[in-house]
């Protein structure tokens, strides 16, 4: 069973910077900031960190030296997105960039140098337990303490004036405004705490995962760690697992060969990054305003023959939410603002696909209906979701408690059930093309059938019975 205590082990250990730095970035993007600079922070906290320890030997000094080195790109970070308001995007990309190039400038001297682990901490009693006691209980500390930070987060984020705050600000900034929150002043913190946490996950890898520097070791996880975030929803709790489930992933290779399966290399090291791609990708083509420009990159992307499978959220999806939303703000203030997407249908999703060259298509719906008590619990469900309004012309004036009142009464007096709770309507449109190939079925050319179907049909020409 020692392939089983070098899996939980190993999960762990490639776990903990992911979960670290995706802390960090969820408290970020909470704030209403995207940050894409986390690669270049790990890095340059990972170079940092691995230099104090070669010059002190002090692990624990070490971490928070990377910490700090990611802070001070966070500030330049910042400092372009909040003060001269640059894209998010861009300025995200160039400082990751920057901090990428700079960790390798500093790191030269340094290069493919070891430095010794941090010391392991197994607990009593439980790090003697057979198979999963080494696996889970004989680690250095960062690894216990990480998901501890969960937890304080997660308490943060739910029950705190801290936690209200920032997700105030994330959600509704102009009402955070309204109430006399500096928006600007809430977001600069928490982008300097995720920059902090991302260099300590960065210091960690280098110091207490791999123990050596090399140029380009962090390989990517900066990226995996947003795509985390996206995939757990902003959810803490989510992001724990999802840390664990990546970090499981991240060393598929290693225990793929230990047991002696031949499978290509390359395959098992881009398991990581198949596994970010799905999940971003699951369920977001409704978010996107061009889907006719994405059905044709995919078309030009696919190889003859290829196969499309798509599904995105169709019409009838949230009706009931929308026709009481529309009604509640249509009594109270006269008019209304739109505040559900708007949603294709499943003749247009197949218009789509023949438009875009696919050949075969096909487009078909699946109807759902969920239940919930009320519209607030339906309303916190498409939170958790990450589906709050994306809408870029609905109205900017905050909505009304009693707007969500009266549309819950409205919702449950329209679409309850006897025992009192309301229906959600979803409906998910599955579609499938084929790029074009001379080996595809083909419909015949007009005039070139064999049977007349009159005849099949048992008429005569003339339009009578034989």
């Amino acid at each position: 069973m020692a392939w089983l205590t070098f899996l939980i082990s190993g999960t762990l250990l490639a776990a903990t910077p992911l979960l670290i730095a995706a802390l960090g970035e969820t408290i970020v993007e909470k704030s209403g900031v995207l940050n894409l600079s986390i690669e270049g922070m790990m890095s340059f906290g990972a170079v940092i960190a691995f230099i104090v320890v070669m010059k002190s030997g002090n692990h624990w000094l070490a971490l928070v030296a990377g910490g700090v080195a990611a802070v001070a790109l966070s500030i330049v970070f910042a400092f372009i997105v909040l003060v001269t308001l640059g894209n998010q995007v861009v300025s995200g990309l160039a400082v990751g960039l920057f901090g990428i190039g700079v960790a390798g400038l500093v790191g030269k001297p340094y290069e493919n140098m070891t430095v010794p682990p941090m010391t392991r901490v197994p607990i009593p009693l439980l790090s003697d337990i057979p198979v999963v006691g080494p696996g889970l209980f004989n680690h250095a500390l960062p690894v216990y303490l990480a998901p501890l930070l969960a937890v304080a987060l997660w308490w943060m984020l739910k029950y705190s004036k801290i936690g209200l705050i920032v997700r105030a600000v994330g959600e509704s900034p102009e009402s955070a405004n309204a109430v006399g929150y500096d928006i600007v002043a809430v977001r600069f913190m928490t982008i300097i705490f995720g920059g902090f946490l991302a260099g300590l996950a960065g210091a960690f890898i280098c110091i207490a995962s791999s123990t050596l520097w090399a140029d380009g070791m962090i390989a990517g996880r900066g990226w995996i760690v947003i795509a985390l975030v996206v995939f757990a929803m902003w959810r803490i709790e989510r992001v724990v697992i999802g840390a664990y489930l990546f970090g499981m992933a991240s060393i598929g290779e290693l225990l793929v060969q230990s047991a002696g399966i031949s499978v290509p290399s390359q395959l098992m090291t881009s398991i990581p990054y198949i596994v970010t791609i799905v999940a971003v990708s699951v369920l977001s083509m409704q978010a996107m305003n061009d889907i006719p420009g994405f059905l044709a990159q995919v078309r030009r992307a696919l190889k003859p023959d290829g196969l499309f499978l798509g599904a995105l959220a169709g019409a009838g999806t949230l009706a009931e939410l929308r026709e009481s939303l529309l009604a509640a703000e249509t009594e109270l203030a006269g008019g209304a603002s739109p505040r559900v997407l708007p949603f294709a249908d499943v003749r247009d999703a197949g218009a789509l696909l023949q438009r875009a060259g696919l050949a075969l298509p096909v487009a078909d719906v699946e109807d759902m209906t969920v239940r919930y008590d009320t519209l607030f619990d339906l309303a916190a469900d498409l939170r958790a979701m990450g589906e709050t309004s994306a809408l870029a012309d609905r109205s900017r004036r905050p909505a009304s408690r009693r707007l969500f009142t009266r549309a819950a009464e409205i919702y449950a007096e329209r679409f309850s059930d006897p025992d009192g709770r309301i229906r959600a309507g979803f409906s998910l449109v599955w579609m499938s093309g084929w790029a074009p190939h001379a080996s595809q079925q083909k419909p015949l050319r007009p005039g070139s059938a064999k049977v007349s179907l009159a005849k099949i049909l048992g008429e005569t020409e003339g339009g009578g019975r034989e």
